[in-house]
């Protein structure tokens, strides 16, 4: 009886996923094959009599995710490079997949609270190898060179780029402080403190502007309810940590003040900080979408397109050794290459996401959307693996915490 239930086509679909959530913080190369395998087996053995039923819940949601993608189809016939655009369209699929397969699979309220558990611990088994492995660099490692040092941030983040690390931390500190997931103890809040120490380490602008954020944010819903003494525990062991590393966190706002108010000597190679090579790159996005606002120049265009730009303005530092850069804000990223269409349906994804979901009073799902919504200002989220997919997984997923039966 054990190995039937073992077996039965439910199980093995939530096992596929509970897979899934655990690889998604270690970027590892069998994640494709897991999602293939998935679809797969949803199509065979996936509940398609209750298919229209469990679409309709999240319809909203689906049809946004679903019209966003034949975005990118549609531009086809109007790209310069069909090459790009096909490969564009694969490296996104999940956007369709996982809306299309979700109705298919038998979700109850506890399953979704274990995947979010899984993401959640597989997340901070990583922050804790990755701080293993800094914390040794630094005080047993003298064969570090200077580079280490500065560009400490895109060292420690072993597994994702950094930005994408902040990300998940964000995603995964959101998740354990909702209680529906994780009930109120003192592991709960050591678990937090490991995730902002690994967000220290990651040196990530927006990851902290994010996890501010979230604070505030959390603090204004549940004031009343929040336990003050583990609070305050968790708010002195954090201030610690920020003054410790208080001398790296001003050096590095301080780069962004500077992005804005010095002027920018494009000859030079490395004269650039991370703020001011964004500032020119929407610059460069403005410019572009200006001569195709409403259709855009295709999917996967807009690298070729920028660097173009940047070749004809003498942005060296942005065109030396072949650089394609992206346009580092999911919106221009999406009006460049789809035009006003695509940057409305990706706009109505997140109205739907967030102030829906407040009116609602689904604040855990309209926090996972506003995660997003900060990290695609300063990111293009959907041009890495590592954030597409879980961009795709997790607005669909949540939408089931509330909607399932409470079993």
């Amino acid at each position: 009886m054990y190995l039937k239930n073992l077996i039965n086509k439910d199980n093995v679909l939530f096992f596929l996923l509970k897979t899934l959530v655990i690889l998604l913080p270690f970027n590892l190369k069998i994640i494709s094959p897991v999602i293939i395998i998935l679809v797969a087996l949803s199509f065979c053995i996936g509940n398609r009599k209750d298919y229209i039923k469990n679409f309709k819940n999240n319809k909203y949601i689906y049809i946004s995710s679903i019209v966003l993608y034949l975005c990118f189809v549609i531009s086809i016939m109007w790209t310069d490079r069909i090459d790009l655009s096909v490969r564009d369209l694969i490296h996104k699929l999940s956007i369709i997949i996982f809306p299309i397969i979700f109705p298919l699979i038998e979700f109850i309220r506890k399953k979704i609270i274990v995947l979010l558990r899984f993401f959640t611990i597989s997340n901070v088994i990583a922050v804790v190898i990755c701080l293993s492995v800094s914390i040794f660099n630094l005080f047993f490692n003298d064969s570090l060179e200077e580079k280490y040092y500065i560009h400490f941030g895109t060292y420690h983040s072993m597994f994702l780029h950094r930005s994408y690390y902040a990300m998940y931390i964000c995603i995964s500190i959101w998740t354990l402080i909702n209680k529906e997931v994780f009930k109120e103890n003192f592991f709960k809040y050591f678990l937090i403190l490991i995730l902002i120490l690994g967000l220290l380490f990651s040196e990530s602008k927006i990851g902290f502007l994010t996890l501010i954020i979230l604070i505030i944010v959390h603090v204004y819903l549940n004031f009343s309810k929040i336990n003050k003494l583990l609070m305050s525990i968790c708010l002195v062991i954090s201030l610690v940590f920020f003054c410790l590393a208080y001398n790296k966190i001003l050096d590095k706002f301080s780069k962004v003040i500077d992005g804005f108010n010095n002027e920018l000597d494009i000859t030079q190679v490395y004269a650039l900080n991370s703020m001011q090579t964004r500032l020119i790159l929407w610059e460069s996005s403005l410019d572009v979408i200006s001569k195709k606002i409403i259709l855009g120049y295709g999917a996967g265009m807009s690298k070729n397109i920028l660097r173009e730009r940047n070749l004809e303005c003498g942005y060296k530092p942005l065109t030396i050794y072949g650089r394609k850069y992206n346009a580092h804000n999911q919106f221009l990223e999406m009006w460049i290459e789809l035009g006003v269409v695509g940057l409305i349906v990706l706009i109505s994804l997140f109205y739907i996401g967030i102030v829906k979901n407040i009116e609602r009073k689904s604040f855990y799902k309209a926090g996972i959307f506003l995660i997003f919504f900060v990290n695609f200002l300063t990111e293009t989220v959907l041009d890495r693996q590592s954030g597409v997919i879980v961009f795709a997984f997790f607005v669909n997923l949540p939408y089931f915490l509330e909607k399932t039966n409470k079993t």
